[in-house]
This record gives structure tokens, C-alpha cells and sequence, in this order.
């Protein structure tokens, strides 16, 4: 796992729990081992590790460059692959004070999701024209349908999955008891923009 208590590592513990298994620190049969997404490459290549669970681009790679196999999909690890990796957060006092700032990024947000849903193709260019001046080089053709083949650009928090993650979180003693969840969504000016676009409200 890349790192203790993130997503992937959530997810792995709720899927060992369905299944009746849990990690080696809780007497278990499981040894989950904790490395960078670039070095897991190496890990399986020295039969290090046995499988991994990551987040895209590195599962593709991982198909492309180490052979190996899908065993479950994103959308059959947990909740159809119905989550949230990525959200947006601003604090309430800024949210207060620079209402049209935050408006104006939500709006900015709408559309750039709207253009990768649209335009998939040119949207993965984008994507991979920025990864190749980050990091020197641009994904395999291959490997970049693969990854977005198994990514959701959305504008809908998955408030639902967040929740569900916090009582994981619990469960696995990330957090030693649920936080009051009841103010952590705002979606007042993101139903704002999304209205004005046309778009149907998220509840």
C-alpha cells in the first residue's frame, strides 16, 4: 500500500474483513506491506510482494511493465468503484469570505469535467502532455486508455463513500471514534453552479 490508512489501504482492509482475513498486526495471515507507488514495481519483480492494490496510472503500468494480472477491478474491490479519491476542500471561514472565489473555481471545475467526460481522447493528451513535462516521460499510449478506462471524472462528492470510509477508519482503528460528519459537505455553490448550467443538483 502506498501509504497507512489512505484509500487503497482502506479498501484492502474492508475487502480482507468481507473475506474473513485481516494483517499479520492484528493476528492475522495477511502481511500488508507499505511502499511508494514507483517502488511496488520493483517489489513484485522480486517476488517481494504477492499483489498490490493501486490507484491509476500505477495499476496499468503495473499490466504493462510487470505482466501483471488483474485479479479484482477497480469497480470490484469496494462499492462498484462508486468512491472518492479526490475532493475538493476549502475552509469554512474562506468559504465565507471569497464566496465568488470559491464559485468561480467550482465553476472552472464543472467545465473541465464536462470536457474530459466530452472529449476523452483530447483530455488524455492533456493529461499526458503534463505528466511527460513533470516526470520527463509521458505515459504509453497503452497504459494511458488502460488508466482512464478506470477513472471517473465527476463533480458528485460521493458523500455516501466518505462516510462509509470514516466507519473503515473506525473499524481498523485509524480513528478511535466516528467524528459528527453532519457539517463536512457544503454543496450550496456547487448546486449553485450546477443549476446554472443546466446541470441536476446533487443532494
Amino acid at each position: 500500500m502506498p501509504q497507512f490508512g489512505n484509500t487503497q489501504d482502506l479498501s484492502l482492509r474492508a475487502l480482507l474483513k468481507e473475506n474473513g482475513l485481516k494483517d499479520k498486526t492484528k493476528d492475522g495471515n495477511v502481511e500488508i506491506v507499505r511502499a511508494e507507488n514507483p517502488d511496488i514495481k520493483t517489489l513484485l519483480d522480486q517476488n517481494r510482494i504477492d499483489a498490490a492494490l493501486v490507484p491509476e496510472p500505477w495499476g496499468a503500468r503495473l499490466e504493462k511493465e510487470v505482466g501483471a494480472r488483474v485479479v479484482l477491478d477497480y469497480n470490484e474491490v469496494w462499492r462498484q468503484g462508486q468512491y472518492s479519491t479526490a475532493v475538493i476542500v476549502a475552509r469554512s471561514d474562506f468559504i465565507k469570505s471569497h464566496p465568488e472565489v470559491v464559485e468561480n473555481f467550482l465553476k472552472a471545475h464543472v467545465d473541465i469535467t464536462d470536457y474530459i467526460n466530452e472529449s476523452k481522447e483530447a483530455s488524455k493528451n492533456v493529461v499526458n502532455d503534463e505528466i511527460g513535462k513533470l516526470t520527463k516521460k509521458p505515459l504509453e499510449k497503452s497504459v494511458l486508455n488502460s488508466s482512464f478506462k478506470r477513472i471517473t471524472s465527476t463533480n458528485n462528492p460521493e458523500k455516501q463513500s466518505i462516510e462509509e470510509m470514516t466507519d473503515l477508519s473506525v473499524g481498523v482503528g485509524f480513528l478511535r471514534e466516528r467524528p459528527d460528519l453532519k457539517n463536512l459537505f457544503n454543496l450550496d455553490i456547487l448546486n449553485k453552479v450546477l443549476k446554472e448550467k443546466g446541470k441536476q443538483e446533487i443532494k
